[in-house]
């Protein structure tokens, strides 16, 4: 249970996300039904016997209902269970019609910062040395000082993007994908740039804007896209090790299969697997 509610409270963290009403009311009535069945039963007892020196016929019946669930509830793990299983699903059910809006609002939310980076980025690289930098225009130094705090903030907001494609019913999946390499694809277009060299600039960590920064100075787009055009894109295949004919015999040399094909037509050392 508490991961749904925890994803959406994530997504939630974005300023103009929201829930409906419905959820809201859900939630609500599972935490209190929670808490119930964890207060000591004797507590219950004491609200209903207080209750009953109100006079409150409505009040009283609520109380004798709460005290029968909490009874039901603490007594029975199985009926808790179905009673999770149902919320659950009236919660995933309500918060389908705003988890699109919810995508779009996150998105936009990136992308706006990932604009901005682009922006700095063009005036100058955030690799350039401070030397230069500090002989540049002010809006040059500007756009030096701030890209690494830009790039924090996509970081910051990249796992609660691809938390809200998730709960928009988009996942990005391929075997050759590692923790969070999924946010790639729902951030970067990488156009015609080499896969091996989208990737090791996604993997840098030495880099002063991060990774963000590294794909900038690619060439790479930082691109959010649309819900229904999100694919995954897959790691680089390994390099292989291949064998050219001479004259002694058979020279080994290193390939990379993303290069395309390979104009010294070697031979592969073993069968290499096809990745898509």
């Amino acid at each position: 249970m508490t991961n749904i509610t925890d994803d959406i409270a994530t997504v939630l963290s974005v300023p103009g996300t929201t829930v409906p009403v419905e959820y809201e009311t859900v939630l609500a009535g599972w935490k209190h039904a929670n808490a119930v069945r964890h207060a000591p039963l004797e507590e219950r007892i004491a609200d209903v016997e207080a209750t009953l020196l109100t006079g409150d016929g409505d009040a009283i019946t609520r109380a004798l209902r709460e005290y029968e669930a909490t009874r039901a509830l603490k007594g029975d793990f199985d009926l808790f269970k179905r009673l999770e299983r149902t919320i659950m699903h009236r919660l995933r059910s309500a918060y389908a019609s705003v988890a699109a809006t919810n995508y779009a609002t996150v998105a936009a939310a990136w992308q706006a910062t990932a604009d901005e980076l682009t922006a700095a980025v063009q005036k100058v690289k955030p690799s350039a040395p401070v030397g230069d930098v500090l002989r540049a225009p002010a809006a040059v130094r500007t756009a030096w000082e701030v890209a690494p705090a830009l790039a924090d903030d996509l970081s910051r907001l990249a796992p609660i993007l691809r938390t809200a494609a998730r709960l928009a019913g988009v996942e990005v999946n391929d075997p050759s994908l590692r923790a969070d390499d999924a946010i790639l694809s729902l951030t970067v277009d990488p156009g015609t740039l080499h896969r091996r060299r989208v990737w090791e600039a996604w993997d840098t960590t030495t880099h002063r804007a991060g990774r963000w920064g590294a794909l900038l100075e690619l060439g790479a787009a930082l691109r959010v896209p649309e819900l229904d055009s999100v694919a995954a894109y897959r790691r680089p295949r390994p390099i292989e090790t291949r064998y050219e004919r001479t004259r002694l015999g058979f020279t080994p040399y290193q390939y990379d299969p993303e290069d395309g094909p390979d104009e010294r037509g070697g031979l592969t050392a073993g069968r290499v697997a096809v990745a898509r």
